[in-house]
C-alpha cells in the first residue's frame, strides 16, 4: 500500500455521501476476517462489529473533494489495519478530527487507549465516519468530529464562548492504509491548563459510569517551529500518520 502521506490544503468544497450497497470480498478473504474476529474477541467481546463505510470513489483537485462510500463492518476494517489485505479489497475509510489550538498555542494531543483500535497512538480527537454521521446519503464531518471531540475529551465544539474559528483546515491522503483525512482546526478561548482541567472532569464522569475513556492521557505541543520540531524528533511514541506532517506544516516547516 501506499506508504507517502499528502497534506493538501482543505478544498472550498467537501462533499461525502453514502452509496446504498455493501462491500463484496471473495469468500477467502472475508474468511480470514471472520477468524480473526472470532480470535480477538474469544475471551471476551473487545469490539463490536458494526456498519463503517470504505472508499470506493474518490476525485480530488484544488476547489473539490468528493468521496463516495459503501457499507462493511468494522471487522474489515479492524484486520486492514492489524494483519494485511490486497490494496482492491482493504478497508479505506475516511474520517475527521480536529486540530485544537489554546489561548496560550498549545495543540492537544490524546494517546489512544488499550481497548481502542490503536492502543498507544498519538492523535488528534476524531474518528472514522459511522451510520450517525449520515442524513439522508449525506455524510456530516462537521457533526462528526464535534461527537467525536464531545465523546473523546468532553470539549464542545459548538460552545461559541470557548471557540473562535472552526474550519476544515487540511486534508490527509495516502499513508499505510490509504485513509483520507479532513482536518478541521479550532482556535479555542481557554488555555492549555484549562483544557486539561475539563477533560480530567470527563474522565472522572465516564469511570464513575462504568465507561472507558479512549483517551489514556493528553499530551500539549507548543505551535512554536523549534517545539514542534522538537516533539516529532523526541516522542517516540506511535504516532497516527497525519499527525507529523500536519504540525510541521502547520508551524510552517518545510
Amino acid at each position: 500500500m501506499n506508504q507517502k502521506v499528502t497534506i493538501l490544503s482543505a478544498p472550498k468544497r467537501i462533499q461525502v455521501w453514502v452509496k446504498d450497497e455493501t462491500v463484496d470480498l471473495p469468500l477467502p478473504i472475508q474468511e480470514q476476517i471472520d477468524h480473526y474476529w472470532n480470535t480477538v474477541n474469544r475471551d471476551q467481546e473487545r469490539f463490536t462489529r458494526g456498519t463503517i463505510y470504505t472508499v470506493s470513489r474518490m476525485e480530488s483537485n484544488p476547489d473539490f473533494l468528493n468521496v463516495e462510500l459503501v457499507k462493511t463492518d468494522y471487522a474489515h476494517y479492524l484486520y486492514t489495519n492489524r494483519k494485511s489485505l490486497p490494496e482492491a479489497y482493504a478497508c479505506q475509510v475516511i474520517y475527521s478530527a480536529v486540530m485544537l489550538v489554546t489561548q496560550d498555542e498549545q495543540v492537544l494531543i490524546g494517546e489512544m487507549g488499550t481497548d481502542t483500535a490503536h492502543p498507544g497512538r498519538l492523535q488528534f480527537p476524531g474518528g472514522s465516519v459511522d451510520p450517525r454521521d449520515v442524513y439522508g446519503n449525506r455524510v456530516d464531518l462537521r457533526e462528526s468530529v464535534i461527537r467525536e471531540c464531545r465523546e473523546e475529551i468532553g470539549f464542545d465544539l459548538k460552545n461559541r464562548q470557548l471557540v473562535g474559528s472552526f474550519d476544515p483546515k487540511y486534508v490527509k491522503l495516502g499513508g499505510p492504509f490509504r485513509s483520507i483525512a479532513v482536518i478541521y482546526k479550532a482556535n479555542l478561548r481557554l488555555t492549555s491548563r484549562e483544557l486539561q482541567e475539563l477533560y480530567a472532569k470527563h474522565v472522572q464522569s465516564l469511570l464513575s459510569a462504568g465507561e472507558t475513556p479512549e483517551f489514556t492521557s493528553l499530551t500539549f505541543v507548543s505551535t512554536d517551529p523549534e517545539a514542534v520540531r522538537k516533539f516529532c524528533r523526541e516522542d517516540q511514541r506511535e504516532k497516527v500518520d497525519y499527525l507529523e506532517p500536519v504540525l510541521r506544516t502547520d508551524a510552517g516547516i518545510l
